[in-house]
């Protein structure tokens, strides 16, 4: 398969999915005119399949001190769980000065081969609606999830996708 098919059934750009195959994400084989060929569609599938349910748990406060961040992570995961996400890594960041600059948020969104951020409605950063866009246009998404707390250990989660 060429790097354009593959782009076109990705749903990004062909230069996205060259960098991929430089970065080893894509495994793929060069010809001597130097062009990549990428393998069969049981191979294309075989690299797919990890990819589609992994996720990156984020929470951002500005005063991390004041949060119990062990069970808001507790719960997170449990989201996660219950909705078939395998987690790749969890990011906890905070600080009071640095409310625009998420180093840890812009490393997640750097990550081509994480597909799915959960996060909360207080982690949500400036702006979130446009990097939402943008993570949908490559494929990606941003999944808000809340709790409400109805019993002692009971929580209902309202899933907020952004598509």
């Amino acid at each position: 398969m060429k790097v354009t098919e593959l782009a076109k059934k990705l749903g990004v750009h062909r230069t996205t999915v060259t960098l991929w195959i430089k970065q080893g994400i894509i495994p793929a084989t060069r010809t001597p005119g130097g062009k990549h060929i990428i393998g069969s569609a049981e191979e294309l599938k075989a690299w797919q399949e990890p990819l589609t349910n992994n996720a990156a748990l984020y929470l951002y406060y500005p005063l991390p001190e004041t949060l119990d961040t062990e069970s808001e992570v507790t719960k997170l995961r449990f989201f996660a769980e219950a909705n078939g996400f395998t987690i790749d890594e969890t990011v906890i960041e905070g600080s009071s000065h640095d409310q625009y600059l998420r180093k840890q948020l812009l490393r997640l969104l750097s990550k081509p081969t994480l597909r799915t951020i959960l996060t909360t409605r207080q982690s949500l950063p400036h702006g979130w609606k446009f990097m939402s866009t943008a993570l949908a246009a490559a494929g990606r998404r941003l999944i808000i999830a809340d709790a409400e707390k109805h019993h002692e250990r009971e929580y209902r989660w309202q899933s907020h996708q952004t598509r």
